[in-house]
């Protein structure tokens, strides 16, 4: 794309609105990326707190089985 046309009687410099379009959608691109990292790390922080949860619930059934099993 040429960074500038003419249009008529007007001459229009298109490289510093093509410039700042990039900047703009770089922005929006890490804003997203950081979003979609927050989003991500307190998903895997709840699974693990659901996972431990579990384990310990299956621990603590191990052990009541067992000390009934025994008796």
């Amino acid at each position: 794309m040429p960074t500038v046309k003419d249009q008529d009687y007007i001459r229009l410099h298109m490289g510093p609105l093509a410039d700042g379009i990039k900047k703009h959608a770089r922005q929006w691109i890490n804003l997203y990326g950081q979003k979609l990292q927050e989003n991500a790390s307190q998903s895997f922080v709840s699974l693990q707190e659901i996972l431990v949860v579990r384990s310990r619930v299956k621990l603590s059934n191990v052990f009541v089985f067992g000390a009934t099993l025994y008796r």
